[in-house]
């Protein structure tokens, strides 16, 4: 008895008091894999809705991954060449957030990798969505001028 009674204690500290954060700002999911302690049982990856903001409880071999959501103004300095092959810098201030709907949080925990711990930053979605597509839109209005027609 007494032996069952501090299996069950054991079981409960790393099982029942596991819990992680989804900080405001963020959504996230359930991340379910696998460990030493499961028997029989492989990882399920993304489970369950997405979650809004609060404190989970996770068991031991869970953890929620999460998108920050937040508006962020981002600096992009940018070299194009003009229609007659003059380069020019521009200095570009972006401001930007993620679309955090359930589908575009699903999509983006699906697709990206975390890049700081278990988040998707700002940063990351910067340099994966944001910056390919300014980049892509100044260059191809700016290649259509030529030098003098730039000058202000």
């Amino acid at each position: 008895m007494r032996n069952a009674a501090l299996l069950a204690a054991v079981s409960f500290v790393f099982v029942g008091c596991a819990t992680m954060d989804v900080p405001q700002a963020y959504r996230g999911r359930m991340f379910d894999r696998s460990g030493p302690l499961t028997i029989a049982k492989t990882g399920q990856g993304f489970i369950g809705p997405v979650l809004n903001p609060g404190t989970y409880s996770v068991g031991y071999y869970n953890e929620v991954m999460t998108v920050d959501c937040s508006t962020v103004t981002q600096h992009d300095p940018l070299t194009v060449l003009t229609k007659d092959g003059v380069q020019f810098g521009l200095d570009m201030y972006v401001r930007f957030s993620a679309n955090c709907s359930d589908d575009s949080v699903r999509e983006m925990l699906a697709s990206l990798t975390p890049d700081k711990d278990t988040s998707i930053t700002t940063r990351k979605l910067f340099e994966t969505y944001v910056r390919p597509t300014i980049q892509a839109v100044v260059r191809e209005a700016m290649q259509g001028y030529p030098q003098h027609g730039l000058e202000v």
